[in-house]
């Protein structure tokens, strides 16, 4: 995949996109940024992916920052956040079915790897739409107790989770992680899971394991 993505804008939502080099791609990867970030900030996480991947990279509704973008306002009551939450999961969901099949992509698999943030969405689509993705890469993230109710036998019993966190994490604590974890596991999904003792980022052991994890999905 040496081509470097090209940028879009499809009914208001900007985004990148980098094309399969197979035609029709074997799966769509849609790569969901964090608070203060944009549809650049992910692309360091695709290196080393199969060039069988269509990968594609919105920006999130709400100004961050300056210069980023964001899924859900953190300065916000729970209560709120978690509206803000809902709202942009059902808003992405929309607009990738809708982009899918302006782009006649409708039937290829889509997965999900989001970053802290952006992996809150992906736990969040996976569980508001079962079925709809294969599975979901979310790193340095969690779940508010609000989805909790949604980790259920019946939504989850065909998805597959990768889940890295780091220890050191301050932004968003090890301990969500591990809740998550066990309440995906104990529902019946199928997940994998990497720990590592390091900050808000994916070490080089899970970024290794995370690359893996989504090849071999194509298999």
């Amino acid at each position: 995949m040496k081509e470097d993505p090209i940028s879009y804008e499809y009914q208001g939502t900007k985004f990148k996109v980098k094309m399969a080099f197979s035609k029709p791609p074997a799966a769509i990867l849609v790569m969901i940024h964090g608070w203060t970030g944009s549809e650049t900030s992910t692309w360091v996480l695709t290196e080393g992916l199969s060039d069988k991947f269509t990968i594609l990279a919105p920006r999130g509704p709400i100004n961050a920052s300056s210069s980023g973008f964001g899924w859900a306002d953190i300065t916000l009551p729970e209560e709120e956040l978690w509206k803000d939450y809902e709202a942009s999961t059902h808003s992405l969901h929309s607009w990738l079915t809708e982009y899918l099949e302006s782009i006649h992509a409708k039937d290829i698999p889509v997965q999900l790897v989001g970053f802290s943030q952006g992996a809150m969405i992906a736990y969040y689509l996976m569980l508001f739409y079962p079925g709809k993705y294969k599975l979901a890469a979310c790193l340095a993230g969690a779940m508010m107790p609000h989805a909790e109710q949604y980790v259920t036998p019946e939504r989850v019993k065909d998805a597959k989770f990768y889940i890295a966190h780091g220890t050191r994490d301050k932004i968003i604590s090890i301990q969500r992680a591990r809740r998550a974890v066990k309440l995906l596991q104990n529902a019946g999904a199928d997940v994998t899971y990497c720990e590592s003792d390091i900050g808000h980022k994916a070490s080089p052991e899970c970024y290794a394991n995370l690359i893996s994890f989504l090849n071999s999905s194509l298999d």
